[in-house]
């Protein structure tokens, strides 16, 4: 839109005479450009409160608030950070006894810088799906086959007898007294419970 300005010409007048009719001149003014600056952009860094999964990195500067049992060193171990990082962000300061009078205590925030990693275990994510023809298949869990331990009253057929493990026996020294092999002695005992850890007063086959 453009705005109209009157411009008024007064004429002299002469002695005796009517004064001039005023004249007015129009006069075209257009709209003026206004240049929009953008905001400077800010230097702070941003501050995150929101709650980051366990064991993820912290993208951000974030807030911490501190715990029954938290002290300087362990809380830059929790959150897997250098303690001089955690102290600089923080503006501590340590004393030569060991002391960070800055310390705010529990129920006192400090920060904690981006890029350490938030405690605790990761989300278990779960038993992984399987994609056909672009479409999730749950997995199929097929139950372990499970085999039962042999039973028996009766002793194998190459059995002949038993004997009683007495201390100081050993497969081989049993199968010496035994007047057989240790392959044999083990070969009729492949069902007797224990044989392999061979104790005092284990009751196992003779072979014939």
């Amino acid at each position: 839109m453009s705005l109209v300005v009157l411009a008024t010409t007064a004429g002299l007048a002469s002695c005796g005479a009517d004064a001039a009719p005023a004249a007015t001149t129009s006069v075209q003014i257009g709209a003026t450009n206004y240049v929009t600056i953008p905001p400077a952009p800010s230097t702070v860094a941003p501050v995150t409160t929101a709650q980051d999964a366990p064991g993820s990195v912290l993208q951000f500067q974030s807030e911490y608030v501190i715990l029954e049992g938290d002290y300087p060193s362990t809380v830059a171990s929790k959150f897997k950070v250098s303690f001089e990082d955690l102290k600089t962000l923080n503006g501590w300061t340590l004393q030569p006894n060991g002391i960070v009078p800055e310390w705010p205590g529990v129920g006192g925030t400090i920060l904690i810088p981006a890029g350490a990693t938030v405690p605790g275990e990761p989300p278990d994510p779960g038993p992984p799906s399987t994609t056909i023809a672009g479409s999730p298949v749950a997995p199929t869990t097929v139950a372990p086959a499970t085999t039962a331990a042999p039973t028996t009253t009766e002793a194998p057929a190459e059995a002949c007898g038993t004997y009683t493990v007495v201390d100081g026996d050993y497969p081989g020294l049993v199968a010496q007294k035994l007047n057989t092999t240790v392959a044999k002695l083990a070969a009729a005992n492949t069902a007797t419970r224990g044989y392999g850890a061979f104790y005092i007063g284990l009751v196992i086959n003779v072979p014939c």
